[in-house]
Parts: C-alpha cells; structure tokens; sequence
C-alpha cells in the first residue's frame, strides 16, 4: 500500500536521481515545487565564535515573543505551539528594546549531530551581527558536547552563507527539496 500525504509536506531528497520521479509521482495531486539547499557542517576545531550582542537563551516564558518573530518570518505559530517549541527545542535570541529581533535554534539533538535550524532576523534588524550572534551559541553548544552543528541553507541566500562561513562552517552538498500542498 502507498502512502502519500495528505497535508502540506516538505521532503528533503538525499539522492537526486530519485527527484523526477517523486516530482512525477506528487503531479496531479496538488502543488509541487523544488528548491534546492546547501548541507554545511562546522566542528569544533573549525568553529569561529562571533561574540556578545546579549544573547539569551530563550525559555517557555519567551513564547509570546517567539510567536511574534515566526509570524515575522512568514511560518506563524501559536503562543502555546511556540511554549512547546521552547521547552523542546534548544533556542537562543536577541532582544532590542524588549522585542525579539533574532533566533536561531537546534531542532535536533544527537551525540554526534546536531541540527541547526531557525536561524531568522527581523528584516528591520538585518546587518548588525544579529543573525551570527545566535548561531554562535547554538553552535557553541553543539560542538562543546562533542558533536558536530549541520545546517541547511536555501541556495542564493548569500547573506547567510556570509553568516555560516564566517562562523567556521563548511559546504557539503547541494540537494533538492520537494515541497507538495495536496
């Protein structure tokens, strides 16, 4: 029995000769479109710290304003949604005259890997070191537990790949993700 989904999905592809047919297979079905990220990964020895900027690790009491920046961002969640994602995940921020300008996160936490992810700045608060200030210590924290930080970035967003360069990491690879909306 096939299984397809039935909401909005979002499919990273880790062999590219499998794109065209899971392209072909989500056709008909709904939207599809492809995009393509680049995998980087830095470990401790290669991890350049940026620091200061008063990064604070963010907790269940930072929810409202975690919610507001991901509307900011485009992916809307709700103040309980975003409590869970704070005690769950491990996430830093910056914050300017009591709002939240930046937040990068680790969605996953393994001994050897640790993935970096919801690293965002408030389009109003761009080019100030935000953005490498919170990856900082999210990185911090994976590398000094032994592990190694990955991250995914949309290819063309030079100002990130500044950002992780900077920081120590190094490109992988290039893959293609599939997102479908039935």
């Amino acid at each position: 029995m096939e299984l397809l989904p039935t909401e909005a999905s979002l499919t990273q592809l880790h062999e590219s000769s499998l794109l065209s047919r899971v392209v072909n297979r989500f056709k008909g079905l709904g939207e599809v479109s492809v995009s393509y990220y680049i995998d980087m990964a830095v470990s401790e020895d290669a991890f350049t710290p940026h620091e200061g900027l008063g990064v604070v690790k963010l907790t269940a009491s930072h929810a409202e304003a975690f919610a507001k920046l991901r509307g900011v961002q485009g992916r809307p969640v709700t103040i309980g949604r975003a409590r869970e994602l704070l005690e769950r995940l491990r996430c830093y921020g910056v914050f300017k005259g009591g709002e939240l300008v930046s937040t990068a996160c680790a969605c996953v936490r393994m001994p050897e890997v640790w993935v970096i992810c919801n690293v965002f700045t408030h389009p109003e608060h761009r080019c100030r070191g935000y953005a490498k200030a919170v990856a900082t210590a999210v990185t911090r924290d994976a590398v000094t537990s032994g592990a190694k930080a990955l991250l995914h970035v949309a290819e063309g967003n030079e100002a990130a790949l500044r950002v992780y360069r900077a920081l120590g990491y190094r490109e992988l690879c290039r893959r293609p993700w599939v997102s479908f909306k039935p």
